[in-house]
């Protein structure tokens, strides 16, 4: 069986941070789940940055001794700051958003010490800044989003592990240990799922709750239906919602919106799809087969996971807020549809239908057709539209392109960063 433990495999993201850091004496707030490599990218960065202060509240002892006081800590950062001789103090903090008071500590000290302290921090659930203590940093720390391993971070492997990803998923060290990757998705589903979601301290039933998670896995990729899923599993409506609301904010699950646009509002679908991060844990919550014989099963329904998830990393990465990318799904009452729909600068547009199979029928472009029939074409710009499958070459069918996965990669890093 093959194996690449150990192998380090360099992130969009880092080469970010290592440019804001460089560029501007602002804070950073790096979210996302649990074990994707956002301690690794600091630990990275930390060994160029010369005047560092780490914190780490993934350390019980650490995080409970903060919660009794952040003295120690402000008077460490105060020294650190004397001794650094006019350069500029990095306070690394590690899952920040388990003590929300070292945010109000963040907001004093880069007020109190302007240009000499900043603050980079990391966090697996969004739900803990809701209450407003993020929103108090606004124009002193910039948040970004990490997803697992894009495919584009691994261009030696795009195609012939593809059949891998989509069971296996792309968490780090899935990727770069594939001897014990089923154990590594079983673990991180029984362990790292299950105490994130006690951390919320919304779950009061985690019998129902694992319920929950074992059909919501299964069902990711369609419509949200929260009102079936609550007959299922003997819950209420609100609870499963809250449910819903736990693994979006803890970054194991995604909405896809619906693109709403039509002649007539009624022709389109106005409900949101919803998807999990990572198809590995999806697969492992939903306690499907941890082997390629899924493929043959459920090939189709993971193919277009991972090209969406593609999308979310592309545009998580690259998007410029001077012409922002927003991700969607386009489909009509009478079952025609387009996987993915994006939109930059709200008015151009591109389009992908996914399909795992390297037999082109010309119904699979039959959403295309449809979208043309009910959509305005003078109000948005279409700049590309292809069927994605898993074909050796490029193929043109008429009108309509049908186009490799490489093809796919580049063309949204093409559509997202011109």
């Amino acid at each position: 069986m093959e194996q690449m433990i150990n192998q380090w495999i360099p992130r969009w993201e880092e080469e970010y941070i290592k440019g804001w850091l460089d560029k501007t004496g602002k804070g950073l707030l790096l979210l996302g789940a649990r074990q994707i490599g956002k301690s690794s990218i600091l630990k990275r960065i930390m060994t160029s940055l010369s005047d560092v202060v780490f914190c780490n509240y993934a350390s019980p002892s650490m995080l409970q001794n903060h919660r009794i006081s952040l003295d120690s800590l402000k008077n460490e950062i105060e020294y650190k700051i004397e001794s650094a001789k006019g350069h500029i103090v990095t306070v690394i903090v590690d899952e920040a958003p388990r003590l929300p008071a070292v945010f109000d500590l963040a907001q004093e000290m880069m007020d109190e010490q302007k240009g000499k302290v900043r603050f980079v921090m990391t966090g697996s659930s969004a739900r803990r800044l809701q209450a407003g203590t993020f929103n108090r940093l606004p124009g002193r720390i910039v948040a970004r989003e990490l997803w697992p391993v894009a495919l584009g971070e691994m261009p030696d492997s795009i195609q012939k592990k593809l059949e891998d990803h989509l069971v296996f998923g792309t968490l780090p060290e899935v990727v770069t240990d594939t001897s014990i990757r089923g154990e590594l998705l079983s673990s991180y589903v029984g362990l790292y799922v299950r105490e994130e979601i006690e951390q919320e301290n919304l779950v009061r039933s985690p019998e129902v709750f694992s319920r929950f998670l074992k059909l919501a896995a299964g069902e990711s990729g369609g419509l949200l239906n929260a009102g079936k899923l609550a007959k299922q599993i003997g819950a209420s409506l609100k609870t499963v919602q809250r449910f819903y609301e736990v693994l979006t904010s803890t970054r194991l699950a995604f909405f896809l919106s619906p693109f709403t646009h039509g002649r007539l509002r009624g022709e389109i679908i106005q409900t949101p799809k919803y998807y999990w991060f990572d198809n590995g844990v999806r697969n492992a919550a939903a306690a499907r087969p941890l082997d390629r014989s899924l493929n043959e099963i459920e090939g189709g329904l993971l193919f277009e996971h991972l090209m969406i998830q593609e999308a979310h990393k592309v545009v998580s990465a690259y998007s410029r807020p001077s012409k922002p990318v927003t991700c969607h799904f386009w489909k009509a009452h009478n079952g025609k549809e387009i996987d993915l729909v994006l939109v930059k600068s709200g008015h151009e547009v591109a389009q992908y239908e996914f399909k795992y199979t390297k037999a082109i029928n010309d119904k699979y472009f039959d959403g295309f057709r449809k979208y043309d029939e009910l959509v305005n074409k003078n109000k948005f710009k279409i700049t590309k539209r292809a069927v994605v499958a898993p074909v050796a070459r490029n193929q043109k069918h008429g009108a309509m392109s049908v186009i490799c996965v490489n093809e796919y990669l580049k063309s949204l890093m093409d559509f997202v960063t011109s």
